[in-house]
């Protein structure tokens, strides 16, 4: 089954947004993760608890925690993972070109045109909206 187009766009559109959706929700994750440490664990290390893998946490001007091994490598592995979806998601984006600021845009909007009439020193048909011969911002400087 072959996918059309459209189709083939939205399926990279959704794959886009997933990885940054995955990506915000490592780092929000990591700065939840660090505050619920810096207050519910250790500060001197637990050998009969196993927690001794020690933590700097940086919420909260910085403290040291004694972690579990399990819980050391969550919270060690929370920030890579949210730079690998996120410089996937860009490079898939360059690739693509979906999103802004790569986005392929055929047509031009009307504040691209303004803009670009307003750097115009007189005036053509392209710029029928504007009725002074110097540039908005000068027209909009000369008024204050």
């Amino acid at each position: 089954m072959a996918l059309s187009r459209d189709s083939y766009k939205q399926l990279q559109k959704s794959l886009l947004v997933v990885l940054i959706v995955l990506g915000i929700t490592c780092f929000s994750s990591k700065l939840l993760l660090d505050a619920y440490y810096l207050g519910n664990r250790p500060r001197e290390p637990r050998t009969e608890e196993g927690r001794t893998y020690s933590q700097f946490i940086k919420v909260s001007y910085g403290a040291t925690v004694f972690l579990t091994r399990r819980e050391h490598l969550l919270s060690e592995s929370l920030m890579p993972m949210f730079g690998g979806f996120m410089l996937i998601g860009y490079l898939l984006n360059t690739r693509w070109k979906l999103f802004a600021p790569f986005k392929k845009d055929s047509t031009k909007s009307s504040a691209t045109e303004k803009i670009e009439c307003s750097s115009r020193r007189h005036l053509t048909s392209a710029c029928s909206g504007l009725t002074s011969e110097r540039p908005l911002f000068a027209v909009a400087w000369a008024s204050r």
